[in-house]
Parts: structure tokens; C-alpha cells; sequence
């Protein structure tokens, strides 16, 4: 079963920095992306969250803190150094703590209805294989088809990178 959640959260976030200088604590609704993020897991099933941090770090992991303390929700954070680079590596970083069980993968400026989570948790799963969630309006122009591929690119993964087992 399906319980952990792995938010990468760690780049410079570029693309909305006319909107915020963290994209994570950028608010939607009055509300940061991150927490959005969170809650449709949590709201799906999903028990722990762990977030990829790397820009402004502290910042980030004093909000995690204050929201899960908040919340009542489990949240872990290991630190990227090396955020300037695709968001595979930030993956690679959490392989020590989540690629012994299955968990589901989402960027933090994703927006994802549970129902997709509830998808996710509902699939049979082999022990190599993760649940993901990919934005598919590859025709929009926020998303980066490359920066999203380079999160596939790990090379602990066992399986077919190409068909995601649950999608």
C-alpha cells in the first residue's frame, strides 16, 4: 500500500518568481502551492509527506514545520545542495529515504485533484515500481517537457521509465 508522498521543492523556481521569490510559499487562493500540494495527497490517503528542499531551504523547512504542526500532518525534508540542477536529481537525493516502498512523486507547483492520488493508491504495485503524478497538458506553456523528463532519469529505478505502471 501506498502511503508516502515525495514533493520535489527544491529548485530556484524561475518561472514564478514575478509571483514570488519562493515558489512553494507562492499563494494560490490565499493559500501556498506547497500546502495545495499536500493536502490533495493527504485528502486521497496518503499519510507522509517528504519535500525536496534547496533554495532557500530554511525558509521552506520553517514553513513545513508550522504547517505540519498546524495541520496535524507528518512532514519530512532532506536538503538538495545542488538545486540548480534538474529536478532528477533532487529525486535521486530522497532515494535513501523512500526508494525501499512505494510512494507517489509530484512537483510542488502541480496542482493534482485527489481523485488522480486515488487512482494511484488503488493500483497494484510490484515493489520496483513507484506511483507518479505527471501534468499531461504537455501544450501548456508552465510546463517544461525536459525539466519534467529529467525526473525519470534516475538510475536506481528498475522498471520501464516510459509507461509509469499506474497512469
Amino acid at each position: 500500500m501506498i502511503e508516502d508522498l515525495l514533493i520535489v521543492a527544491a529548485g530556484m523556481g524561475t518561472r514564478l518568481r514575478a509571483k514570488g521569490n519562493l515558489k512553494p510559499l507562492v499563494e494560490l487562493g490565499g493559500i501556498p502551492m506547497i500546502e495545495h500540494a499536500i493536502s490533495a495527497a493527504f485528502n486521497a490517503g496518503l499519510k507522509r509527506a517528504t519535500v525536496v528542499t534547496g533554495y532557500h531551504a530554511d525558509i521552506l523547512t520553517s514553513f513545513l514545520a508550522s504547517l505540519s504542526a498546524r495541520r496535524g500532518w507528518e512532514i519530512n525534508t532532506v536538503h538538495n545542495p545542488d538545486f540548480m540542477y534538474p529536478n532528477g536529481l533532487s529525486v535521486l537525493k530522497a532515494a535513501p529515504v523512500l526508494l525501499t516502498r512505494p510512494f507517489c512523486l509530484a512537483m510542488c507547483d502541480h496542482l493534482v485533484e485527489p481523485v488522480l492520488y486515488k487512482r494511484l493508491l488503488a493500483a497494484t504495485l510490484k515493489e520496483d515500481e513507484v506511483g507518479l503524478a505527471v501534468d499531461t497538458r504537455l501544450d501548456n506553456p508552465y510546463v517544461d517537457i525536459e525539466d519534467d523528463k529529467s525526473a525519470l532519469a534516475g538510475q536506481t529505478y528498475q522498471g520501464n521509465w516510459q509507461e509509469p505502471p499506474c497512469l
